[in-house]
């Protein structure tokens, strides 16, 4: 089983702070070998320029899944 990321490490992926991701966050999704798939608002675009460098055109950011602390 895989965990969700925490916003903490989405930001450091990212290159945001944990603040701009609970400000531009949407949702997230994981895909069938375990990676997350992390959506950003549109709003991004705006509030965010400059940032964005490591999410993609259609503001997503994929993260490798992480095995749970179970």
């Amino acid at each position: 089983m895989y965990s969700r990321p925490t916003y903490k490490e989405i930001a450091e992926v990212a290159g945001l702070t944990e603040d701009e991701v609970g400000t531009y966050f949407v949702s997230c999704l994981q895909r069938p070998d375990g990676t997350w798939l992390i959506f950003f608002g549109r709003e991004a675009l705006k509030g965010l320029r400059g940032k964005l460098g490591k999410l993609s055109e259609d503001l997503t950011l994929a993260i490798p899944a992480k095995h749970s602390e179970r």
